[in-house]
């Protein structure tokens, strides 16, 4: 996965570390969501809502003689899919935010975000939180028949 836009770059690195986050957290395996779990969310909504903010800010940058530059992503990382139904839903939808933000207009900029794409990103974002507050609502269900639907989705890496 190929794109020209270096501030896209940034954005796909942060999509990928949150989603990762959304597979590891402690409430992965269960049908609520802890605390730290719900905190760390909304921390990663709102760094991920300030970056967008950045990245569409102007002034726009203009780079004629280093433009078009080709950054490579490579692949988005195979990760399980969580027992938690809120958690699967979270890292879907950081999915469709990748795919269609490195599908963009705004990919063959060098910098920057086209305000279709712009305001794309910030309704998925809005959408997350909508989610989110529905299912500190919702949570925790009793379903002692229904889990575990699948093997733990590990620990998390380690190392420095």
């Amino acid at each position: 996965m190929e794109v020209n836009n270096q501030d896209i770059v940034g954005l796909v690195a942060k999509i990928r570390r949150y989603r990762y986050s959304a597979v590891k957290a402690v409430s992965s395996g269960l049908s609520s969501v802890s605390n730290a779990d719900g905190v760390r969310l909304t921390d990663n909504l709102d760094n991920l809502e300030k970056k967008v903010e950045f990245v569409y800010s102007r002034p726009e940058a203009d780079f004629p003689e280093s433009s078009p530059a080709f950054y490579e992503l490579g692949d988005a990382e195979t990760l399980p899919i969580p027992d938690n139904e809120f958690l699967a839903d979270i890292m879907r939808y950081y999915e469709t935010m990748e795919k269609e933000i490195v599908n963009s207009q705004s990919a063959r900029k060098s910098t920057g975000l086209v305000i279709f794409d712009y305001e794309r990103i910030i309704d998925t974002i809005k959408r997350m939180r909508n989610l989110a507050a529905y299912a500190a609502e919702a949570l925790p269900e009793d379903l002692p028949e229904a889990y575990p639907l699948r093997a733990s989705t590990g620990a998390g890496r380690t190392g420095i």
